[in-house]
């Protein structure tokens, strides 16, 4: 008579070296499984939050950094040939981030252009064409591309309340936000002062605070328009799909025409939109129309500098940094300068890195057979919906119709985004990034 082998035991994917076993699994699972973390694990002073998808993002964004410089040494060795592909996009792109002496030495100037087209508006109309602008730093009504939310296989333009520094609405009027708001005042006054927007054609008169509490004043107005985050999460009422007559009457007050021009998207695309918020639309409107220009044009401004500073001079970096990281978000100190190199590539030509990432790290093979399981649960599903007794023959064949328009999208896309009409403007890290949004 023969014995089975008794298998060996598997690691069962818990860290039981961070169980607290002085909390009783039956009175608090989560205090028992990840107390003794809880209570030991020391915070990365860069982040406000960690875990265990930390620890894989930390991963990933390793390898990420080895695919990246290996395209910078290639773009190094090239003789300053022009970027001619996407490895050599993704080489130039981190180089140019990671040369600091270059940013210095460009210093504020690379701000000027995106600065003086801000001071030449004249009107609401040339104000707004500006805001809708992809590369402009704020709007007051956001604009994406995204699936009907009634027809999936339809894309649409959505718009969305926008405008604001601040996370929500709630940041302008609630009272313990009071410090955050004393903080971004402050902010906002020494991006003014960096930035040398006082004393600028078309803006207030007054120093770098003076500009600064003209802007609060205003986003805090601005905000007074916005939809709270409950109403933010009602799907049904951020379903609101209108025509060029219908938005008209919603927000009479309002240059549609400047606005879709400003994007610079085809105005056929904007035949039909779907409005989030309509009744942030229609009074923020009449904000816009009744607010002095060089209000509006200091907003801009100073929203112009916040929204590039990542990519300027250090000092400009630091004091992004001093409120957008340490009193919004918490951390302590500003992510080593590799990381935010790996992730300013990622975000301009992403699809160019996770090709290479899945060549090395994510097979075919890998894909394949999570194809294959996927493929075997839609089998089960199919199976468990055709046996189910309590399921009528007109629900059942309205449950196996939808199931068969479930599409599997796993890894990455079976065609590749290219980057051949991305400008890269060599010594202009700034300009770069404007002409990736």
């Amino acid at each position: 008579m023969t014995t089975a082998p008794i298998p060996a035991a598997r690691p069962s994917g818990l860290a039981l070296d961070q169980v607290d076993d002085s909390v009783r699994i039956q009175d608090d699972l989560f205090g028992h499984v990840n107390g003794r973390w809880l209570r030991e694990h020391e915070m990365p002073a860069d982040r406000s939050s960690d875990g265990a998808f930390h620890a894989l993002r930390d991963l990933s964004e390793e390898r990420v950094r080895e695919i990246i410089e290996e395209a910078a040494e290639d773009q190094a060795g090239s003789g300053g040939r022009a970027p001619a592909s996407d490895h050599d996009r993704v080489g130039a792109l981190y180089t140019m981030f990671m040369d600091t002496d270059a940013i210095e030495q460009a210093g504020f100037g690379v701000l000027e252009e995106m600065l003086a087209a801000v001071s030449a508006t004249t009107d609401l109309e040339s104000i707004v064409r500006a805001m809708a602008a992809p590369d402009s730093g704020a709007s007051a009504l956001l604009n994406y591309v995204w699936t009907d939310d009634r027809d999936s296989t339809n894309y649409q333009v959505k718009i969305h309340q926008g405008g604001l520094g601040l996370p929500d609405e709630s940041y302008y009027r609630e009272d313990h936000y009071a410090e955050i708001r004393e903080a971004y005042t402050t902010h906002l006054g020494n991006l003014a002062r960096l930035a040398e927007l006082p004393g600028r054609s078309g803006l207030p008169a007054g120093d770098a605070e003076d500009l600064a509490r003209a802007v609060m004043d205003f986003e805090t107005r601005l905000a007074a328009c916005h939809a709270d985050v409950v109403r933010l999460r009602d799907r049904e009422k951020s379903y609101n799909p209108m025509g060029a007559a219908q938005r008209r009457e919603l927000a009479p007050a309002f240059p549609w025409d400047a606005y879709i021009e400003g994007t610079g998207a085809p105005a056929s695309a904007f035949e039909v939109v779907s409005v989030g918020q309509p009744e942030f639309v229609s009074a923020a409107a009449e904000l816009l129309a009744g607010e002095d220009l060089d209000v509006l044009r200091a907003w801009l401004s100073i929203h112009a500098v916040s929204s590039y500073a990542p990519y300027g001079p250090a000092a400009l970096v630091e004091e992004d940094f001093a409120f957008s990281g340490r009193v919004l978000s918490g951390a302590e100190e500003l992510r080593e300068r590799w990381k935010r190199g790996v992730a300013f590539v990622e975000g301009v030509v992403g699809f160019a890195v996770g090709r290479e990432y899945v060549a090395r790290h994510f097979p075919a093979s890998h894909k394949e057979r999570m194809t294959e399981l996927v493929d075997a649960l839609m089998d089960a599903y199919r199976d468990s919906i055709e046996d189910l007794p309590w399921m009528t023959p007109a629900t059942r064949q309205k449950a196996l119709a939808k199931l068969t328009k479930f599409t599997p999208k796993i890894g990455y896309p079976e065609q590749w985004r290219e980057y051949d009409g991305l400008e890269i403007v060599p010594g202009d890290l700034v300009a770069t990034a404007r002409a990736s949004r």
